[in-house]
């Protein structure tokens, strides 16, 4: 190799697939997401903080 890795990149067009903005989630959007991870897991209740050891 004669060139460095980012040379490399360039020549061959690729682009990062991060995505380096986010956009804020709703609320809506993260009820939804819940909803849907506790398909599958099933988070414990919270004690109240005079319960916790």
């Amino acid at each position: 190799m004669q060139q460095s890795f980012k040379d490399f990149r360039k020549a061959q067009g690729l682009k990062s697939i991060r995505n380096k903005e986010k956009e804020p989630i709703t609320k809506e959007q993260e009820q939804k997401m819940f909803d849907f991870a506790t398909q599958f897991v099933k988070p414990n209740k919270l004690k109240p903080e005079s319960e916790v050891d």
